[in-house]
C-alpha cells in the first residue's frame, strides 16, 4: 500500500483491533518514537523485540503481555499463538494508564528540565 499522511496513520492505528511492533536486538539502547504511539492507541501491541533491551523493558513496565525476541522463532510462535487468542478473546492487556501519563511529552520534558537544572547546578558549582 502507498505510505498515508501521519494523521491517517495514527486514525487507523486507533481503528486497528492489534499493533505489531518490531525491533531487532542491535536496536536494544533505543526505543521507538512508535511504541509511544502504540501505547496512547490503547490498543493489544505484539512486540517482537528483546525483552532485555529498552523497548521490551518499556513493553512489559507498561503490562504488555506478548513479548518475544525477534531473532527467537519458537518464542515469536508462541507469543503469535498466545496475542491472536487473547485480542479476540478481548484477554489482552492494555499499557496501563499510569505508564502512560509518566511516557507523555509534558512528563519526559519536566524530567529532561530537571536533569538540565541539576547539570547547571553542577556546573555553577565546580566554577566556584
Amino acid at each position: 500500500a502507498p505510505p498515508i499522511p501521519y494523521r491517517a496513520a495514527l486514525d487507523e492505528m486507533l481503528q486497528a483491533a492489534g499493533l505489531l511492533l518490531f525491533q531487532g536486538h542491535t536496536s536494544n539502547p533505543a526505543i521507538p518514537a512508535k511504541l509511544y504511539e502504540y501505547f496512547r492507541a490503547r490498543r493489544p501491541i505484539l512486540g517482537l523485540a528483546d525483552p532485555a533491551g529498552d523497548t521490551g523493558k518499556a513493553m512489559a513496565s507498561a503490562g504488555a503481555a506478548h513479548l518475544a525476541p525477534l531473532e527467537d522463532v519458537r518464542r515469536v510462535e508462541a507469543a503469535l499463538a498466545r496475542y491472536l487468542t487473547d485480542v479476540p478473546a478481548g484477554a489482552a492487556p492494555l499499557a496501563m494508564s499510569q505508564s502512560l501519563s509518566s511516557m507523555s511529552r509534558r512528563s519526559r520534558a519536566q524530567a529532561l528540565a530537571g536533569l538540565l537544572d541539576m547539570a547547571s547546578g553542577l556546573g555553577a558549582a565546580r566554577s566556584r
